[in-house]
């Protein structure tokens, strides 16, 4: 994925994204820290065509995506799972897995039966509404419905918002092993070293522009950023 030179916001003169960049390469993670207000979920919401940019090119696989509708973006690879209301509470485990592959319905039942054994927890659980679930697990179906899809990417928006430090090593780990299956992820974390510990590059944006980028492990190394983005 490639973005470039975005600019977006919700109001007519309300201009959250100043000209942000940022690449992904295939079978890259990549994360996206900084400060609250910094514009990392509006570029996520960009990226997946739920807001459509001013200015500014989202291309993904040589596709131009700038603009697409979300079900279009979809359609060319791109899963996304938003930080809250990303499963169906009312529905069950397998219910929620059975709706993430809306765009492979006549394969469904296949595909459901594969992301249960890929996740035993949900397995454990198929028959129980997702409402029931605990936070862990919750966000691990709403990633197993986005790999329903069979994306070549995934759209993080703080996967790990609410969780203990235990589940997110878990999470993260969970993560690391589908980059290593060959589907690409952008990330947006609040949680930035432990993001940074999994991830291959990181950006850094700040008050809707790009700060600093690198390499992860250079970046959570580096003592100015440490002491100004986390935390000492």
């Amino acid at each position: 994925m490639e973005v470039r030179d975005v600019v977006a916001g919700y109001g007519a003169s309300d201009e959250i994204l100043k000209g942000v960049s940022l690449a992904v390469g295939e079978r890259e993670l990549v994360c996206i820290i900084g400060p609250n207000g910094a514009g990392k979920s509006t570029l996520l919401k960009v990226v997946a065509g739920l807001l459509r940019p001013r200015r500014g090119t989202v291309a993904f696989a040589g596709n131009v995506l700038t603009g697409a509708p979300p079900r279009q973006i979809a359609r060319a690879g791109v899963a996304y799972v938003a930080q809250e209301q990303n499963v169906f509470p009312s529905l069950t485990v397998r219910e929620n897995l059975l709706v993430g592959s809306y765009l492979h319905p006549a394969s469904a039942e296949q595909r459901c039966r594969s992301m249960m054994e890929r996740f035993p927890v949900l397995r454990e659980r198929k028959d129980r509404a997702a409402r029931t679930l605990s936070g862990g697990q919750r966000q691990t179906l709403a990633v197993a419905a986005a790999l329903m899809a069979e994306p070549r990417m995934l759209v993080l928006d703080e996967p790990s918002a609410g969780l203990s430090p235990k589940v997110t090593e878990e999470l993260f780990a969970t993560l690391a092993g589908i980059r290593a299956q060959g589907v690409s992820i952008l990330m947006v974390e609040q949680n930035a070293l432990a993001a940074l510990a999994v991830a291959d590059r990181a950006y850094i944006f700040v008050l809707g522009r790009n700060e600093r980028e690198g390499a992860a492990a250079a970046i959570a190394a580096d003592p100015e950023i440490r002491r100004v983005f986390l935390g000492g």
